[in-house]
This record gives C-alpha cells, sequence and structure tokens, in this order.
C-alpha cells in the first residue's frame, strides 16, 4: 500500500461507534466530515487542520495494524494511528499517548516506553511514527481553545458563503493598517455581526489575515492584519 499520495479513514463498527467518545465535525480542508475519537485526539485536531503547512491529513487512517519494526519488535504489538499527515516532505502517523508512557530518545523524539529508544524502530508501514505527548496539547491550551471557539464559524461560513463580505472585509484591512476585531464588526455594521464574525474566521482560517491565537484568547481587542 502507498501513502504518498492519500488516504482514507478506519471505518468504524456499530459497537465501536457507540462505545466511542465521538466527535463529528466539519473539515473545512478536507471538504468532508470527521470522525474524531477522544477529546485529545479532537484538540490535535484543531490544530492540524487549522495548519497551513499540512497540505492533506486523515483521521483514524487506514491501515494494516502490524507494526513494521525490527526484528526486535514482539509480534502481538500492533499500532492504530489515530492521523495521517501530508505536509512539505514524507507523510507520518500520529500517535497520542501520555506522556507518562513515553521516553525522549537521543534526539529529543518521544518513544513509547516499551520501545527499545531508537528513532528507527517505530515505523508503520515504511513511514515515521511520531508519539505526541498530552503535554504538548497542555502547552497549546489557549491556541486549542481559540480554534475551539473559531471553527463554528468557518463551518458556518463553508454552508452559506458571503463571497462580497469576504473580499471587502479583507481589502479593507489589506489597504490599511491593522484593526481590532471591534473596528471591524463596527466598520461592517450595514452586515448582521454574525455574519462579520463567520468571515473574520474564515479570512483567519485560509491565511489570509493574522492573529495572535497561541497567547490571547480571541476577544473585542484582537489585532488583525493583512497575512499576504
Amino acid at each position: 500500500m502507498s501513502h504518498a499520495g492519500s488516504i482514507g479513514p478506519r471505518e468504524l463498527t456499530r459497537g465501536q461507534r457507540d462505545a466511542a467518545n465521538l466527535y463529528v465535525a466539519h473539515s473545512s480542508r478536507l471538504r468532508r466530515d470527521v470522525e474524531i475519537i477522544g477529546p485529545a485526539s479532537y484538540e490535535f485536531w484543531l490544530l492540524i487542520e487549522w495548519d497551513l503547512s499540512v497540505s492533506s491529513y486523515c483521521e483514524r487512517p487506514n491501515i494494516s495494524t502490524q507494526h513494521t519494526r525490527s526484528t526486535r519488535t514482539k509480534p502481538s504489538q500492533h499500532a492504530e494511528p489515530d492521523f495521517w499527515i501530508k505536509e512539505g516532505g514524507a507523510p507520518y502517523f500520529v500517535q497520542l499517548a501520555s506522556h507518562k508512557a513515553l521516553v525522549q530518545g537521543d534526539r529529543g523524539a518521544w518513544l513509547p516506553a516499551f520501545g527499545t529508544g531508537t528513532a528507527e524502530d517505530l515505523l508503520v508501514e515504511g513511514l515515521e511514527l511520531r508519539w505526541i505527548p498530552d503535554t504538548y496539547l497542555r502547552g497549546r491550551v489557549v491556541g486549542i481553545r481559540n480554534r475551539k471557539h473559531l471553527i463554528h464559524y468557518v463551518t458556518e461560513y463553508d454552508a452559506r458563503p458571503k463571497e462580497d463580505l469576504y473580499d471587502q472585509v479583507y481589502d479593507y484591512i489589506a489597504s490599511g493598517r491593522s484593526r481590532s476585531w471591534l473596528e471591524i464588526e463596527q466598520s461592517f455594521q450595514f452586515r448582521s455581526t454574525h455574519s462579520v464574525r463567520t468571515v473574520i474566521a474564515k479570512l483567519i482560517f485560509d491565511g489570509k489575515l493574522r492573529a495572535d491565537l497561541e497567547t490571547r484568547l480571541v476577544s473585542f481587542s484582537t489585532v488583525l492584519e493583512n497575512a499576504r
């Protein structure tokens, strides 16, 4: 099986679906609904959904479960990665885990405590498997919270596009200085406040407007500027 292009999600049986803590959301990037199992995977999904360096990804990638690892691997060990991700280079798999179950190798990469401690002994079907500790998510709590807040506006924009307002808001900022969120809403009072918010969120998502999503919670004082 080749993973150079794309990959589909693992199917969930009815029993798995009923038992899972399932999050269903619309991916503007993939233009389809995604089904994410567990809050940690949902929070990680928010980060990659908004990451412009990610060209493609898939939740619950549909692969064979046997690890392709060194001969020291126990045959009973299997992998069901949480994500397949494609950026600039070769695609890779991601597995989320408690930091207590992981150790850091010589080069800083996280590896499972049951492993041999070398970066080369964790591969899935010939691709790198990156383990992500839960501490990574806790370190990005503000960014995750902002994306949780904004993703609903992006989803609504996709359902009801407002291209004219989208272009107007972008031109308003691109042709002048940076503006606060409140300034933009006040400047477009001839349109509903909710519509303006969906457009602002979509412009941030598309990478046309820059906002600090990592250190400050989104508010009326959030500064927006041209990102191009």
